[in-house]
């Protein structure tokens, strides 16, 4: 059952900040080193506490944008409104996936927020040192509710139509519409609407590991109060049922240590696929893969080949692994099973921190890495249903499986994790 709150959001100044926009930064999933430094350049921007060079020097910075006024807490507790417009690779097609921000509760049984990845334990620690340092939630997570009758959204496109006070295009060639709901009777809606579900993550993991990982150690201490503002944790929630909801394939790169050459490695994969070389086809790779499931395109060099799992094996019975048949159907699990472990022998439960392997979101720099030696496996995406699949049978999919987008954007609104939860609600 998921609870959720208004809150008091930190934003900034618009007297200090004439284009604001210039202060809001990508998430590092989409962010570049070159984009990145320039960005740092800007002493006001967020990306210096989304992604702090120095977590002390971020602290550092928070403390001092609130003495100057750089960023102003709201008098009135709201819940934020974001739409994304955006379009596909290779795609017309304009879509626009509709949210809100809000602070939701955060239960000791972990059963109110659903996850489907894992999470780096050292990465965590580091997170949740910082979030006790900041009491700042910087950037929210994005979760997933189930409303078919679409109630929520009819509210949020009165206000984006008429209350817009952010539209900013981003560089993943977004346009955000940022605006504000404070009315009581209208939040009650949405609390009311969410309140008899769980809300299932698509992105932030190891922001929400953070979070519970700082509820927990204050539990322990003794230290937590049944309203700390600690035992909620900043979400974007937009609902699963609209068509507007998109994942994104994240590519593979295998860096092999020593490479023994396509031909080898070719003979060992026919085991377990059919091999086509389709190179010089005027076809783009990723178009065999459509519809087809278990297929992979594989780039090396000037190759471009189709690999397709053969027809008498089937991964519910053939991948000998220790995880549901859920997790074994899914076209990530037989690429890292019947190639990365039975041809590039690295053992499954060790892939996530092998260096031989590269996650790539992006088609045109997998295919740049193939140009210089690499293997590029273009994936097609997981689809929302197979998510769902595995979540509801409480398992894991592989690494860097699902890659929801857009991602939202850092610097609209801060949310603070100091003081009490009905301090943070009412009005000034």
């Amino acid at each position: 059952m998921a609870e959720i709150i208004p809150f008091k959001g930190w934003r900034y100044n618009p007297a200090k900040t004439e284009n604001v926009s210039e202060f809001f930064s990508p998430l590092s999933d989409v962010l570049n080193p070159s984009l990145l430094q320039t960005l740092y350049k800007n002493p006001h921007n967020s990306v210096h506490i989304s992604i702090p060079q120095s977590q002390k020097e971020a602290v550092k910075k928070l403390k001092e944008w609130k003495t100057e006024n750089i960023i102003v807490q709201e008098n009135i507790a709201a819940i934020y409104i974001l739409y994304q417009y955006f379009r596909l690779p290779n795609d017309n097609k304009w879509f626009v996936r509709k949210g809100f921000m809000a602070m939701v509760r955060l239960t000791p049984n972990e059963e109110d927020i659903i996850i489907h990845e894992n999470t780096i334990t050292a990465s965590v620690q580091s997170r949740a040192h910082y979030l006790e340092e900041s009491l700042m939630n910087v950037v929210p997570t994005h979760g997933l509710y189930e409303d078919n009758s679409f109630l929520l959204e009819e509210i949020m496109d009165l206000y984006i139509e008429k209350s817009v006070i952010y539209e900013y295009d981003d560089i993943q060639n977004v346009k955000n519409k940022f605006a504000l709901i404070t009315a009581p009777e209208v939040i009650d809606k949405f609390r009311e609407v969410l309140k008899p579900q769980a809300i299932y993550l698509a992105d932030g993991h190891h922001r929400l590991e953070s979070s519970r990982m700082l509820q927990k150690q204050m539990m322990e201490k003794g230290e937590l109060p049944e309203d700390s503002m600690i035992n909620y944790h900043l979400m974007y929630l937009s609902n699963m049922s609209s068509d507007d909801l998109r994942i994104l394939p994240t590519h593979r790169i295998w860096k092999p240590p020593i490479d023994a050459g396509i031909e080898k490695y070719l003979n060992q994969i026919e085991h377990y696929f059919s091999v086509s070389d389709i190179s010089g086809s005027p076809t783009p790779l990723y178009e065999y893969l459509r519809d087809k499931p278990f297929s992979f395109g594989l780039l090396y060099k000037d190759f471009e080949i189709l690999l397709e799992l053969r027809k008498e094996i089937q991964p519910r019975f053939h991948i000998s692994l220790p995880i549901p048949p859920e997790v074994k159907v899914l076209d990530y699990t037989v690429l890292h099973y019947f190639f990365f472990e039975k041809v590039a022998c690295i053992p499954y439960n060790r892939q996530n921190v092998s260096p031989q392997i590269v996650y790539e979101k992006s088609y045109s720099q997998a295919i740049k890495a193939a140009g210089k030696g690499a293997y590029s496996f273009i994936c097609r995406e997981v689809s929302l249903a197979e998510m769902m699949s595995v979540c509801n049978a409480g398992a894991i999919m592989p690494p860097k499986t699902t890659f929801f987008y857009p991602k939202v954007v850092c610097g609209m609104v801060f949310a603070s994790i100091e003081g009490v939860a009905s301090e943070t609600q009412k009005q000034k």
